[in-house]
């Protein structure tokens, strides 16, 4: 599956979000979008930030389609591509939703990210439009703009932060590298903070024996105001945590 995202004008808080597959001759294939995220057991409804979806073949002819339920829409075709495209309405700042305005782009995969069943298994490209000097936090692998994933399960489980203030501090444990991302103002002290850090990831590892990564990050979201929520990932951590001038 192949993924474009153009965000827009930030103040709409809409990015545009294409989705390339190619297909076996079908007459009928499902596009879905998960109602579920990693750390939290409770059905959601991503689908209701969807707007403007519409299908079409190699050609570029408008295809047919019809909703099955809230996040699933079954399209007819015999082509042996199909383009998806929709806009997303992300501006809700947790460590499980997506969030997008002037001052920084945050995605979290499994809110938007459309798929088939039968290409859950095979690898992912995803490219991100995005200003030049905007830095990325993800534990996809990445070449210039584009994230690689093995597989759309890799895919939903990797969030992404990309904003031309995003800061890193970097340490190593067990021969692992870390790297810990701020995204907002913070009054904390980088010494103590990655000093810290790496007492508790080597103690970590030295009770396990190993490490099943070969890097990891913390994607920190440091707001304005009172708040705290994290979600653990395969290779990252997600904790959105507030007010940044009252962390020590």
């Amino acid at each position: 599956m192949k993924y474009i995202i153009k965000p827009e004008v930030p103040l709409t808080h809409i990015l545009n979000i294409q989705l390339e597959v190619s297909i076996s001759q079908k007459s009928v294939i499902d596009f879905k979008l998960p109602i579920w995220r990693p750390g939290r057991y409770e059905a959601a409804n991503y689908s209701k930030n969807i707007q403007k979806i519409s299908f079409e073949d190699e050609k570029d002819n408008k295809l047919n389609y019809r909703k099955k339920n809230a996040s699933t829409w079954s399209v007819a075709t015999n082509s042996s591509k199909i383009r998806v495209k929709y806009k997303y309405f992300a501006y809700q700042m947790d460590a499980g939703n997506s969030f997008y305005n002037e001052e920084q782009l945050y995605i979290n995969f499994i809110n938007c990210m459309l798929y088939t069943e039968d290409h859950l298994n095979e690898p992912c490209e995803i490219q991100i439009e995005m200003p030049y000097d905007y830095k990325v936090a993800c534990g996809l692998e990445r070449k210039a703009n584009m994230f690689i994933a093995s597989n759309y399960h890799q895919l939903v489980d990797s969030p992404l932060i990309a904003s031309p203030t995003l800061a890193c501090w970097n340490y190593e444990a067990g021969g692992v590298p870390f790297s810990i991302w701020f995204q907002g103002k913070h009054s904390l002290d980088k010494e103590k903070v990655v000093s810290d850090f790496r007492k508790f990831s080597e103690q970590q590892i030295n009770v396990m024996g190993d490490f099943p990564r070969n890097d990891y990050h913390f994607l920190n979201q440091i707001t304005t105001y009172k708040h705290y929520h994290g979600v653990e990932h395969g290779n990252s951590t997600v904790i959105c945590i507030g007010p940044g001038n009252d962390l020590e």
